[in-house]
């Protein structure tokens, strides 16, 4: 009788469904401790109305790299459902994610957006996402230097959390009027509490490039 009980109970257990993010190309993504997080990323379109094959995404997602796992059934978590406000975080491909000077706080930068109806005026190329409260939080950008939004651009990192972009481009699917070839070096210091943005002077620094990559040595 206890058996059949067992066997009954589990039975009526529901089923747990993993979350296997969609396929997608351009995401971006960030190792911090044993997690890697994913934000972004062009996924494939099922609707004509929003764009071309691919539409630009906002969704975040990690994954747990601490133990080893079945090629079935990865450790995903969704982590889409913080953003509780979307029109905070615009849907971005060819983006950079990276982590702050307090080990909590993931800063994205820049990207494209690839759905027809996404206004970007007034948004904020810059947004954080703190990895202990699970909450979204815009960045605002300074006067001086005037820091445009980029796709196409790398990033890298220094033991203080100081993040370096370098390349990348400017055009409509960023908010910018027109097109331009980043050939700047981007500075942004993330002390907690604060994002200070710099251009340091180019002086004999190669052109901007796109889609290249950034490695700290």
């Amino acid at each position: 009788m206890i058996l059949i009980h067992v066997i009954l109970f589990l039975q009526l257990l529901p089923t747990i469904i993993c979350f296997i993010p969609s396929g997608r190309n351009s995401a971006a993504a960030v190792l911090v401790n044993s997690t890697i997080w994913f934000f972004g990323g062009c996924v494939q379109n099922s609707d004509p109305t929003l764009g071309g094959p691919w539409v630009s995404s906002n969704s975040l997602f990690s994954l747990d790299v601490s133990r080893s796992w079945k090629t079935s059934s990865p450790p995903w978590t969704d982590h889409s459902s913080d953003l509780t406000n979307p029109s905070l975080v615009y849907t971005r491909c060819q983006s950079t994610l990276q982590l702050g000077a307090d080990g909590v706080t993931l800063w994205v930068f820049g990207g494209q957006t690839g759905l027809k109806n996404e206004n970007l005026t007034n948004r904020s190329p810059a947004v954080q996402y703190n990895t202990a409260t699970h909450v979204w939080s815009s960045v605002i950008m300074p006067d001086n230097p005037v820091v445009v939004s980029l796709h196409g651009h790398s990033s890298a990192r220094n033991s203080q959390g100081v993040i370096f972009y370098f390349g990348g481009q400017s055009d409509a699917s960023t908010g910018y009027a027109g097109n331009m070839r980043n050939d700047d070096v981007i500075k942004l210091s993330t002390d907690p509490g604060m994002g200070n943005w710099s251009l340091p002077p180019r002086n004999n620094g190669q052109n901007g490039r796109y889609l290249s990559t950034a490695t700290l040595v």
